[in-house]
């Protein structure tokens, strides 16, 4: 008779033991003590015993591998990348171009293209017997700037025209603080001053010669700033020192602040061009603009121009006059200076038509006009052989300006 097999020692078709082993008295070799796997493990060195076991992944929480991923960093760094424009890497970057490009055009030509002198002209001035006044067009920025700016010279007068209702925070106790209602912006300040003050400025022809017999004494120049140093503005732009200005100005008549030192264009980061400090008047006409919000404060609702759809209109509308050659210089950025003289070049009734058409809103279309009107309007002729070596280095096809900067010239 065939003895029965116990259920402990039966097979599984796959040869394995059954589900029942170890409820029987047996058990799985590796956890036997009696089993030849076991007896193996334990008569093998401790070094052997270790290769042996199962290793188990350190567990790591989420964010560490998040830390501790190279692929994580390298698309985070491809993606800051691709949105270079908008950070700080940007704006270093368009600095340092801007100083190579103003240094490689620091020569006589290229000076006059950009409205400046020589580097070695305006380092090497002094600003002795310099007489200006100051004119700050204040909304709600404190003014110390202004004054470290500009400490070169001592100011004959200063006036600060307050709009926002706001307190004026660094001005000197010897300003004229002056309120106006919140209309035009800096370039209703600007019109404001020239008409009422038209009077108090005309030609200074009277030498003042000092010990050696020198005649250092200039024309009186005056000064239009906002109470915003304009820093927003440089990543496509040079900043110059009021030295540099009160030079220029000296010698030209009038001084921008703002440098234009390449060609900005959404579509054309990394073509190098290099606008000019003047413009092709028959090109500019066209500009308009429909709207403009800068800051949160900036209400457009009153934007559109009422005294022209285009500048060309406006211009015919104020009656301003075109320069002979149909060149003229032009000043982004709303702080300038310049040789007072030539206030009295157009008749009071122009200043006062465009003090007028700056006073019908705060954020209107014709501020933006008048800004590209100052240079022209404050700046002496300029000379045929200066509009000839002007043209000479502009070059219509270096680079496509954008449209806020429609006819100016670049090479």
């Amino acid at each position: 008779m065939m003895r029965r097999k116990s259920k402990g020692n039966a097979l599984s078709p796959s040869g394995s033991l059954g589900s029942n082993d170890g409820i029987n008295g047996h058990c799985l070799p590796t956890l036997c003590a009696d089993s030849p796997s076991l007896s193996m493990s334990s008569s093998s060195s401790p070094k052997q015993q270790s290769r042996s076991r199962i290793r188990m992944p350190k567990t790591r929480r989420p964010f560490q591998k998040i830390l501790l991923d190279r692929k994580v960093w390298i698309r985070i760094l491809l993606v800051s990348l691709l949105f270079w424009k908008r950070y700080a890497i940007r704006r270093q970057c368009h600095r340092y171009l801007a100083f190579y490009l103003a240094w490689r055009a620091d020569t006589v030509d290229g000076s006059l293209w950009r409205g400046t002198l020589p580097s070695y002209q305006w380092k090497a001035a002094t600003l002795k017997n310099v007489q200006a006044d100051l004119v700050v067009s204040h909304c709600d920025l404190p003014l110390d700037w202004i004054f470290k700016w500009t400490k070169a010279i001592t100011f004959d007068k200063i006036t600060v025209i307050s709009k926002c209702g706001k307190p004026v925070e660094g001005a000197p106790p010897n300003a004229n603080i002056v309120t106006l209602p919140n209309l035009g912006r800096c370039d209703q300040s600007y019109a404001h001053y020239l008409l009422n003050h038209y009077d108090d400025y005309g030609e200074y022809d009277a030498p003042a010669a000092d010990k050696e017999g020198q005649d250092h004494r200039k024309d009186k120049l005056i000064v239009f700033t906002k109470d915003n140093d304009n820093m927003n503005r440089d990543i496509v732009s040079r900043h110059r020192s009021f030295e540099e200005m009160v030079t220029i100005a000296q010698s030209t008549g009038f001084a921008c602040q703002e440098e234009q030192l390449w060609g900005y264009s959404p579509d054309h980061y990394f073509k190098i061009c290099q606008p000019s400090a003047y413009m092709n008047w028959t090109a500019m006409a066209p500009y308009s603009r429909d709207t403009y919000v800068r800051l949160p404060r900036d209400d457009a609702s009153e934007f559109p121009s009422r005294n022209g759809k285009t500048l060309k209109d406006y211009i015919l509308k104020l009656n301003i006059p075109a320069p002979e050659s149909d060149i003229a210089p032009m000043c982004f950025g709303g702080n300038f200076l310049f040789n007072a003289k030539y206030l009295r070049q157009h008749p009071k009734e122009l200043w006062e038509r465009l003090e007028k058409s700056l006073s019908r809103g705060n954020n209107i279309a014709e501020g933006h006009y008048a800004e590209r009107l100052w240079a022209h309007l404050l700046s002496p002729p300029l000379s045929h052989a200066k509009v000839q070596e002007i043209l000479k280095q502009h070059d219509s096809a270096a680079c496509p300006i954008e449209v806020n900067r429609a006819g100016v010239l670049t090479k």
